[in-house]
């Protein structure tokens, strides 16, 4: 990784997301799940603050992607970039005049890096992937929330050096747990949430694709577990050849370096 570039999740679960990415001399976060105070306390453990940060972009507007929204509206006048469909349901009277709005499909530049989205199949219209070009010596891919792998998410994160990916579940373990069967159904849907088998099929579809680095991310609490996560990727992509891929598993509640 170029050392002008850094990516930190803050947090990675269904409890709350956020990454910060550090280009050159430009901050950027990518989705705004948890409480404002709790998103600057982890900036700053990691070397920054919610006032350095140039630009905000949205996947999605579920609330563990965006429930830090309106209070980091009301006090910063970071810009906030995400699609027609997610600001139409994020209902933040307060955002309005921060949010710049764009099509589902969409490339703006931020300081020195360009910043495209692309479409990602999960149950919140508008819901997009995110692509971070560093001036071309470093290109990050960020794709969680999806149920399944769609061609168009796939031909985007290929030609990525790093990528971010979800392995939500594990199949036995939603199957057994807690959650009511509706919610079960939604999860699992092609709509839902990446298994900890389809995320080892991305894994192995990046990495022939060219891709060296992984990190696995939005692992839930209560339908997985990170070391099943990580072993189910790597023993996939082992069995495939490839076992020169740096894989690593995001922390739900604090900073992660990529």
């Amino acid at each position: 990784m170029d050392k002008n570039f850094e990516v930190y999740t803050l947090f990675s679960s269904s409890k709350g997301n956020s990454v910060y990415i550090r280009a050159g001399h430009t901050r950027l976060l990518i989705d705004i799940g948890r409480s404002r105070k709790a998103i600057n306390d982890a900036l700053v453990s990691v070397g920054s603050a919610l006032s350095e940060i140039d630009a905000i972009f949205i996947t999605h507007a579920h609330s563990d992607h965006t429930c830090g929204l309106a209070a980091i509206a009301a006090r910063q006048w970071t810009p906030i970039h995400t699609t027609r469909n997610t600001a139409e349901q994020l209902f933040c009277k307060c955002a309005e005049e921060r949010l710049t709005i764009h099509d589902e499909r969409f490339s703006v530049e931020i300081g020195d890096v360009t910043v495209h989205s692309f479409v990602t199949p999960h149950d919140s219209h508008g819901s997009v992937g995110y692509i971070v070009d560093y001036k071309g010596s470093y290109r990050f891919g960020l794709c969680t929330d999806t149920g399944c792998i769609s061609r168009e998410m796939a031909e985007e994160l290929i030609h990525c050096d790093g990528v971010l990916i979800e392995a939500n579940y594990d199949e036995e373990m939603l199957r057994k747990g807690p959650y009511p069967y509706y919610l079960k159904q939604r999860i699992a849907a092609n709509t839902g949430h990446l298994s900890n088998t389809k995320a080892a099929q991305l894994c192995c579809i990046l990495a022939r694709g060219g891709v060296k680095k992984i990190m696995l991310g939005h692992i839930s609490p209560e339908n997985n577990l990170p070391e099943l996560a990580l072993k189910g990727c790597c023993k996939e992509l082992l069995e495939k050849g490839y076992d020169d891929i740096d894989i690593t598993v995001a922390d739900r509640y604090s900073p992660t370096r990529f």
